[in-house]
């Protein structure tokens, strides 16, 4: 569609993924579409290894109207 943006992910193999678990959000269906990509995910709340990570996502809920279809934020 016209104005959408597409993502693209190139698995590293030693990449650290870590999604951020804070009781909220679509935790699970986020860790499944890594896994789809063939990337291995940590579900924490621990702040060292979220600090050591590659990348870091906080999993969230669409915003009706702002952000529809984006379920989650990659924070780094």
């Amino acid at each position: 569609m016209a104005g959408e943006s597409q993502i693209t992910y190139e698995r590293q193999d030693d990449e650290m993924i870590a999604i951020i678990d804070y009781d909220a959000g679509n935790i699970k269906s986020v860790e499944k579409a890594m896994q789809l990509l063939g990337q291995e995910v940590t579900i924490t709340r621990d702040r060292e290894t979220i600090m050591n990570a590659d990348k870091v996502i906080l999993p969230g809920l669409p915003i009706p109207g702002k952000y529809p279809k984006r379920d989650f934020i990659l924070i780094r």
